[in-house]
């Protein structure tokens, strides 16, 4: 009985998840935001010719069924990485200087 419970608490979950994921324009929008605050905070206009905008929405979208994934990036190097679950974002901006192992 209690595994019986916990299959359908758990079915339940990835039904939500899969109705709650943010699409394309909420995952935009969302490093949108990001991506302006951080040119604020940086005290520049924008980052790249074209503006924060047309940056952010060059990205790439990724759908996981009970989640999904935004890249924004130029050429090789990645500005914003958006996740999405149940209708809640986490944004990573990675740091300028990639962290590196030091040879000992």
């Amino acid at each position: 009985m209690k595994t019986l419970t916990v299959l359908i608490v758990l079915v339940i979950a990835v039904v939500a998840a899969y109705f709650t994921r943010p699409q394309l324009k909420e995952q935009q929008a969302n490093a949108d935001k990001l991506f302006a605050e951080q040119s604020a905070m940086a005290g520049e206009d924008s980052a790249v010719e074209g503006g924060p905008a047309y940056v952010v929405r060059a990205g790439k979208f990724q759908d996981f069924l009970v989640g999904t994934k935004f890249t924004s990036s130029t050429g090789e190097r990645i500005l914003v990485t958006c996740w999405g679950v149940f209708g809640n974002f986490l944004c990573i901006a990675p740091d300028e200087t990639p962290a590196t192992a030091s040879a000992g």
